[in-house]
């Protein structure tokens, strides 16, 4: 199965393994990140990576900004205040 990266032009074999996969892809030859879906060994998408209007290339701030949001995502959410934490009201 061939893809073409959208950034270069560059046209490359996947292989049998993406024949079913989701995800990231790098392109060998202008080292853009393309997001592939593909099923049942055919493509049914490649797009830049990242948020919507990127250009595939993740800068050191774009890498910083997306780990970041990631680890907001993965945080618990707090539920309220807590017992005994120091928010108790005069009476």
């Amino acid at each position: 199965m061939h893809v073409n990266c959208i950034m270069c032009g560059h046209r490359f074999d996947l292989g049998k393994s993406y024949d079913d996969y989701e995800g990231a892809v790098r392109c060998s030859t202008c080292r853009g990140l393309l997001e592939v879906r593909t099923r049942d060994g055919q493509v049914k998408m490649v797009r830049p990576f990242g948020p919507p209007g990127g250009n595939g290339y993740l800068t050191p701030q774009t890498q910083a900004e997306l780990a970041a949001e990631k680890a907001h995502a993965a945080a618990p959410a707090s539920v309220g205040a807590q017992p005994g934490a120091g928010n108790a009201t005069a009476a």
